[in-house]
């Protein structure tokens, strides 16, 4: 239940504040530009590639923020003596940056929509590529 409330927070506290929609941005415009010129085929393969070089930096940005965002506000004193053990404060930040890293691929279903115009993608192969960054 503590687990919970802390995810709450969190998504709350990244969703409200524009470096959640500001991070999507540059996160879309680097990927697209990585793998505009590439593209030649429909199975998305240069996609995943850009986006796993891409997730490098983005993930571990994300999830330096949620720690530093208490000690700005000087709340992880507080935190660190609730009744919230270790293991649910790290696994509501953790659930909190995969609900991101979520909200990011789904913005990179425009290039399966795209594929899917253009051509006849395998989407088993998208889906095991999707399931794969989602585990990277």
């Amino acid at each position: 239940m503590k687990t919970l409330a802390i995810y709450k927070k969190e998504v709350l506290s990244l969703f409200v504040s524009p470096i959640a929609y500001v991070s999507m941005a540059l996160f879309l415009f680097l990927l697209s530009y990585l793998v505009t010129y590439d593209m030649n085929t429909s199975d998305l393969r240069d996609v995943f590639s850009a986006m796993s070089i891409l997730m490098i930096f983005f993930i571990p940005m994300a999830t330096m923020r949620t720690m530093s965002e208490e000690m700005s506000r000087g709340t992880h004193e507080l935190l660190l003596t609730s009744p919230a053990s270790l293991a649910s404060i790290v696994a509501g930040k953790f659930l909190a940056v995969m609900t991101l890293v979520i909200a990011l691929f789904l913005c990179t279903g425009q290039y399966a929509a795209v594929a899917a115009m253009y051509g006849k993608p395998d989407w088993m192969l998208i889906a095991t590529g999707y399931l794969g960054m989602l585990l990277l």
